[in-house]
């Protein structure tokens, strides 16, 4: 899960002890991904026998033994959401299957202190309020709202996820504490608007001038940007603005879903003059200043993107 090559002596124990399992997972995913999204590819659906067979394949192969290779509550977590989000979207989700059950176990355990997290805990608790909520967030609301507890109190003064004891917030952690607080407001669980505000806020912050993100996210203290001296790869692009679209929709900056004529998304639209019910952009955060990193990053994704890169492939 680590993006920092410099940190493999002290990450790398960890990152391998999710085993074969949650390689497997990112390759299925990316490799759908490259199909639905690549230029030549653009024929294939989710539903095309091609990309069905395929995750097939990688279903039955997660359903394999594990044992001893994914003892890290986020691991089981990413297996069981894999394998339980593909039986949902061909139309046989099984919240019984053993994997999904095996998850279930080791997020309760893991409350209670009986089952690993990863050594700083953002991961595994970021991937396993997904899981809880895409699987039933009803059923699941304790757990999402236990673990949403512990994950805003990891949470930096500074707004920004990171190690313990590191003085810099780390863009690749705090992507994943997004993702959950964005998939806990999809799934109705209230987000406090100080914690959604200070994340993004953070992002805005530690944006560089040309648009992109670093690994570790230096805080200058004011929105006035620098050239951030850690690593800019294409992951931590796609990490710092993917984070920064998440928080203005749990913001109420951004709406899910909405195109303009020509397909592609708005970056921002007034939800107070186009749905009286939802939340009303926070005060907290300056819209300005966060369709300018909208934009930022979107010209800089464009600029740069390509399907292939040089630096971990399968988490880009």
């Amino acid at each position: 899960m680590n993006e920092g090559q410099g940190n493999h002596s002290r990450t790398r124990p960890r990152v391998m002890r999710y085993g074969r399992a949650l390689w497997t997972c990112r390759v299925a995913m990316t490799a759908t991904f490259v199909l639905l999204m690549s230029g030549p590819l653009r024929a294939y659906t989710p539903m095309s026998p091609e990309v069905k067979s395929m995750v097939q394949k990688a279903v039955k192969y997660l359903e394999g033994d594990f044992s001893g290779e994914t003892e890290l509550v986020g691991g089981k977590c990413l297996l069981a959401m894999a394998i339980y989000k593909a039986g949902d979207k061909y139309g046989t989700p099984n919240p019984n299957h053993p994997a999904v059950q095996e998850a279930v176990a080791a997020v309760r355990q893991g409350l209670q202190g009986k089952a690993e997290w990863d050594t700083s805990g953002n991961y595994s608790l970021g991937i396993a309020i997904m899981f809880l909520c895409d699987l039933d967030d009803d059923l699941y609301r304790r757990e999402i709202e236990a673990l949403l507890q512990r994950m805003l109190a990891k949470q930096r003064p500074d707004g920004g996820w990171g190690y313990n004891g590191r003085d810099t917030g780390d863009t690749s952690q705090t992507q994943y504490s997004v993702l959950a607080l964005w998939a806990a407001h999809f799934h109705k669980i209230d987000i406090p608007e100080e914690s959604a505000a200070a994340v993004c806020n953070w992002l805005l912050r530690t944006q560089t001038p040309n648009g992109s993100w670093a690994y570790q996210g230096r805080d200058p203290g004011s929105f006035t940007r620098i050239d951030q001296p850690d690593r800019k790869t294409p992951s931590m692009l796609v990490a710092g603005i993917g984070s920064v679209y998440m928080a203005a929709d749990v913001l109420g900056f951004v709406k899910r879903d909405e195109e303009e004529d020509d397909g592609k998304p708005k970056a921002l639209v007034k939800v107070e003059e186009s749905d009286s019910n939802a939340r009303k952009p926070s005060n907290l955060v300056d819209r300005g200043m966060l369709q300018r990193s909208l934009s930022d990053g979107d010209r800089r994704f464009a600029s740069t993107y390509a399907i292939r890169t040089d630096h971990w492939q399968h988490y880009y």
